[in-house]
């Protein structure tokens, strides 16, 4: 049971219901991350956004949600906090996916936004800061694509994300709620 418990908070998990819906469950594996990374669905030459045509391409948005210190040493012992943590990590992913999961479309040379059908998400956990101070947190990797309505898919304007300076409350209020009940 240790390892299962060390493998369940060290070990990178697929979050979301479009990452689901694509088969994308469980553990992350390298080989499927790298390819979405770069722009293209896991063991297929399609792409999740356009082509780059010109400049640098944005590749994923990575949304760090940090507990606090004291939450972070008590989660140590009591792993129900982790999962505690990673509920509080789900509900702002959804959160994100309802305010952000939006791919960038161009109608008659000007740009829309078109509401897409979730957002593919890789929770990344760790424990510790840069400082190597105790600090449970999570990286939401975001990758840049989202299959629209009319099943194609474009990149997210990812421009919205430098607006999701709320994210991190709306985790930290989460996981209050979350811890008290």
């Amino acid at each position: 049971e240790m390892e299962s418990a060390e493998h369940k908070v060290t070990t990178a998990q697929w979050m979301g219901p479009k990452a689901a819906s694509l088969g994308l469950t469980g553990d992350v594996e390298q080989a499927k991350f790298k390819q979405l990374f770069y722009g293209y669905l896991p063991g297929t030459s399609q792409r999740i956004r356009g082509d780059r045509k010109h400049g640098q391409e944005n590749l994923a948005v990575d949304c760090t949600l940090s507990a606090p210190k004291s939450f972070s040493m008590h989660a140590l012992t009591d792993l129900r906090l982790y999962d505690v943590h990673m509920e509080a990590c789900r509900r702002t992913q959804a959160e994100l996916d309802q305010r952000y999961g939006f791919q960038r479309k161009f109608i008659d040379g000007k740009q829309v936004n078109v509401m897409g059908d979730g957002l593919i998400v890789a929770a990344i956990p760790h424990w510790t800061s840069r400082e190597d101070d105790m600090m449970l947190h999570t990286h939401l990797v975001i990758f840049n694509g989202v299959q629209g309505p009319d099943g194609k898919w474009r990149a997210f304007d990812d421009r919205q994300f430098s607006y999701a300076e709320w994210a991190g409350s709306f985790y930290r209020n989460e996981l209050a709620k979350l811890t008290q009940e």
